[in-house]
């Protein structure tokens, strides 16, 4: 179907020239109409197998797959920084931590401020550490929430059915904000370490 604009009007005559403008086919939904074609039978909108489930399912998987890719990509930068962060903060600790008796000299100020510094290497490394161990819990969970929602289902009903209750239950617990608060906590490691140095 081809729409024409016509200017027709006095104060268009008068400024210069009468245009015919086409506009455009209006071809605006016909990808989705081939991708997901309308119900067949009035009042079947809600059944199993209609339309709605189906763009559902694409919309909800499009969603998931940005979300749950930057997540990873996250808790996998966090990881790797985590592990070369502990390994180096390790060596630190080995180089100044002493297991023989106690010694009298331990009473002195300079030693109590290299007490300070392995409490303060100490709590660094454990931080770090457990920003690796819930990374690698947040990464499983994430990994279980995509391998139960890419598995079949017997229509795209039960399918949307069952990714409403994975949705709802990965929101209602906060994956979002952990991921968002581990990067913290490896800063407050890192600080920690610094401030052990210093």
């Amino acid at each position: 179907m081809e729409y024409k604009l016509r200017f027709n009007d006095d104060r268009a005559r008068d400024a210069g020239p009468q245009f015919d403008e086409k506009l455009p086919q209006e071809e605006l939904d016909t990808e989705f109409k081939k991708e997901f074609p309308p119900d067949p039978v009035i009042g079947s909108e809600l059944d199993d197998a209609a339309r709605v489930w189906k763009v559902y399912r694409k919309e909800a998987n499009a969603y998931d797959s940005a979300l749950l890719d930057g997540w990873s990509s996250t808790l996998d930068i966090l990881l790797i920084f985590a592990g070369l962060f502990s390994a180096v903060a390790t060596a630190f600790v080995i180089d100044n931590y002493y297991t023989g008796p106690p010694r009298p000299e331990w009473a002195s100020p300079s030693y109590l401020g290299l007490r300070m510094v392995s409490i303060l290497w100490f709590t660094s490394i454990m931080l770090s550490l457990s920003v690796a161990f819930l990374s690698i819990l947040v990464k499983q969970w994430i990994g279980e929430y995509r391998a139960r929602n890419l598995a079949s289902a017997k229509s795209p009903r039960h399918w949307a059915h069952r990714h409403q209750v994975y949705s709802q239950a990965l929101h209602a617990w906060p994956v979002g904000a952990l991921v968002s608060l581990l990067p913290v906590i490896l800063h407050i490691s890192l600080f920690l370490f610094f401030a052990g140095t210093l």
